[in-house]
């Protein structure tokens, strides 16, 4: 079954839930269900909304009014009409406490942050020193590969995977350690063993591998497997 996934929306200039095409399409062109979500008056409604969706997209907005984080308003700023942004705050303050997958885009990870206690830059180009080039085309490719390690989905990584694994960066062991969760999230336990496997070969001296295949093997029921790795820890990393 397809998992539904909810969308909320832009607002017209009267005030009127709308969304935006764009989302729809990525949705169902990953295998989900999209469902457009109208305005939440308050958080009681957000998490009736909420109710039976397997996630949530907090979709790209305008800008939050600064009153929020006790700042004036930039003249830069454009800001959301009230009644989206009423909705957004509410469904960001019913999912900091709820089990659902969330992902935040653009406006929608600004308003999850001021309402997880943070503020924000009204205007970055008044920060241009301190700003960095979030269209760079390799740190684009990286963060498309975490998303779909996340989901346990790396097939196009088959070629690439030796290179992750021994980067000197370490930002790109980020990556094979979100695709062992996916795999083990979705119950592939035999491919996150061997991914793991790897992993070790090439970081003999790191317990992190280690520890996660014995939680692997613990999953797929070979206890004595999973208690010689756990050994294997306790030696390279005691207490």
């Amino acid at each position: 079954m397809r998992p539904f996934i909810g969308l909320t929306c832009s607002a017209e200039e009267d005030g009127s839930p709308v969304v935006r095409p764009a989302y729809v399409q990525a949705v169902l062109k990953a295998g989900g269900r999209p469902v457009p979500l109208p305005f939440a008056r308050d958080t009681r409604d957000a998490q009736e909304l909420l109710e039976g969706l397997s996630g949530l997209i907090l979709t790209g907005s305008e800008d939050l009014d600064p009153s929020l984080w006790g700042e004036t308003l930039h003249p830069e700023v454009t800001l959301m009409h009230p009644n989206r942004q009423e909705s957004e705050l509410s469904f960001c303050k019913v999912v900091l406490d709820y089990d659902l997958p969330v992902l935040a885009v653009c406006g929608g990870m600004q308003t999850l942050n001021v309402v997880a206690g943070g503020t924000l830059h009204q205007h970055l180009p008044d920060r241009e020193e301190e700003t960095l080039e979030h269209r760079d085309p390799e740190l684009l490719l990286r963060e498309r590969w975490l998303a779909r390690a996340e989901m346990g989905d790396m097939k196009i990584l088959t070629n690439e995977m030796a290179l992750l694994l021994t980067d000197s960066r370490g930002d790109e062991l980020e990556i094979v350690f979100s695709y062992v969760k996916g795999l083990v999230r979705n119950q592939r336990y035999e491919a996150a063993r061997q991914m793991l496997d790897a992993w070790i070969k090439a970081s003999p001296d790191d317990p992190h591998p280690m520890q996660m295949l014995g939680s692997v093997l613990m999953e797929m029921d070979r206890l004595d497997e999973a208690e010689k790795v756990f050994r294997q820890v306790l030696r390279l990393e005691p207490g």
